[in-house]
C-alpha cells in the first residue's frame, strides 16, 4: 500500500507530479499565496496559479474552508449518523436538504455500507444536538430505521499524503477544551467569508465586512495566533482522482493508543476520531485506490496487533453535500 508506483495513475484527472505537490500545499494552508507555493514546487507564480485554476475546473478542487476550531468557542462536535428504510431517493434527498439548510449542520455526507447518511453539529450545550436530532425524526422518522449519536472528543486532520506517499505531515487536532477565545461580530464576518472561500483575497473580504483590508489581516492573524483559525483545506472530490473514501469503525481490546498511532502514520489515512456513543473504540477514515487496499491495511494491522484488533465495520463515502466549518 505505500509503493509509490501506485500514485502514477490519477483517474480521469490526469494529474502530473508538480499538480499533486500543489495540492499537498493547499492543503492545511490553503490561504498561502501563489508566489509561496510556487517556490516551494519548483515552478513559476503564473505556472502555479494556472494549474490551481485548471483543478478547480476540472472539479477536483471543490472549494477551500478554515478549520475554526470550535471547542474553543464553546462548540462541541456532534455527529448523526442515520440508516434509510422504504425512502425513495426524493424522500432521501428531502431529508437531505432538511439537514443541508440548518446552519449547525457542517458536514452532511452521503454514504454506503453500514450506514446511508452522516452529519456533523456544532452546538454549544448537548441537549441542542438531542433537541434537532428529536425535530429530524419527528419529520421525517418514518423513513429513517436506525439513527446514532456520537459526541467526539478530538477530530484528527491529517495532510493528504495519499497524493504523495509516506513522509512529515502535518495534523490538527480539533480537541474537546475547557479554554475559551472570545471573538466579536467582525471576527464572526470574517470567519463566515472564509467559510464560503478560505482563499477569498483580503480586498474582497474587507469589502464584505464593511472594514479594510488592513484590519482584516489583523483580526485573522489574531485568530489564528489564538488557534481559532486552525488551518485552511482544500476540499477534494476524491472520485475524480479515482480514490475510494472510507471509514472505519474497528473494536480496539488493548493497547488502542498504540495502535492509534500506526494507524496515523499510514498516508492513506485522513481523518481519525476520537468520540464517545460509538461502540468501537477506533474510528477513522482512509482513502484507497480499490476495496483490497483497505482489507489489505486491516490485515496489516490484525498482523501487528493480534490482540488488539477486533471485529470492524466499514461504510464508503459517495458523496460531500455540505462543508462550511461554522454554525453560525
Amino acid at each position: 500500500m505505500y509503493c509509490m508506483g501506485r500514485f502514477e495513475r490519477f483517474g480521469e484527472a490526469k494529474l502530473d507530479l508538480k499538480d499533486r505537490k500543489i495540492l499537498l500545499e493547499l492543503d492545511m494552508d490553503a490561504r498561502q499565496g501563489f508566489s509561496q507555493i510556487a517556490k516551494k514546487v519548483g515552478l513559476s507564480k503564473q505556472g502555479v496559479e494556472y494549474k490551481v485554476r485548471k483543478l478547480i475546473a476540472d472539479g477536483v478542487i471543490t472549494g477551500f474552508y478554515p478549520i475554526v476550531n470550535m471547542p474553543k468557542l464553546g462548540y462541541t462536535y456532534c455527529r448523526l449518523t442515520l440508516v434509510f428504510e422504504n425512502a425513495p431517493r426524493e424522500k432521501q434527498e428531502e431529508i437531505i436538504s432538511y439537514l443541508t439548510s440548518d446552519p449547525r449542520w457542517f458536514w452532511v455526507f452521503t454514504t454506503q455500507g453500514a450506514i446511508d447518511l452522516l452529519a456533523v453539529m456544532w452546538v454549544k450545550s448537548l441537549s441542542e444536538f438531542y433537541g434537532a436530532v428529536n425535530e429530524l425524526l419527528g419529520r421525517h422518522g418514518s423513513y429513517i430505521r436506525e439513527h446514532g449519536e456520537q459526541v467526539a472528543t478530538d477530530v484528527i486532520h491529517l495532510q493528504q499524503r495519499f497524493l504523495l506517499g509516506g513522509g512529515e505531515r502535518k495534523r490538527i487536532d480539533i480537541r474537546e477544551t475547557s479554554k475559551r477565545v472570545a471573538i466579536d461580530g467582525l471576527d464572526m464576518d470574517i470567519l463566515r467569508a472564509l467559510a464560503d472561500n478560505a482563499r477569498m483575497p483580503l480586498v474582497e473580504i474587507a469589502s464584505r465586512v464593511g472594514e479594510s483590508a488592513k484590519v482584516v489581516a489583523y483580526r485573522i492573524r489574531r485568530m489564528e495566533r489564538a488557534g481559532v483559525i486552525a488551518g485552511y483545506r482544500a476540499n477534494l472530490d476524491t472520485k475524480k482522482l479515482e480514490f475510494i473514501w472510507y471509514k472505519i469503525w474497528m473494536h480496539a481490546k488493548k493497547r488502542p493508543g498504540e495502535l492509534m498511532r500506526r494507524i496515523a502514520t499510514n498516508p492513506y489515512v485522513s481523518y481519525i476520531v476520537e468520540e464517545v456513543g460509538l461502540p468501537e473504540e477506533i474510528d477513522f477514515e482512509i482513502m484507497v485506490e480499490k476495496t483490497e487496499d483497505l482489507f489489505d491495511f486491516v490485515k496489516e494491522l490484525r498482523d501487528s496487533f493480534p490482540t488488539t484488533v477486533g471485529t470492524y465495520r466499514t461504510f464508503m463515502y459517495t458523496g460531500t453535500r455540505k462543508v462550511r466549518y461554522i454554525p453560525f
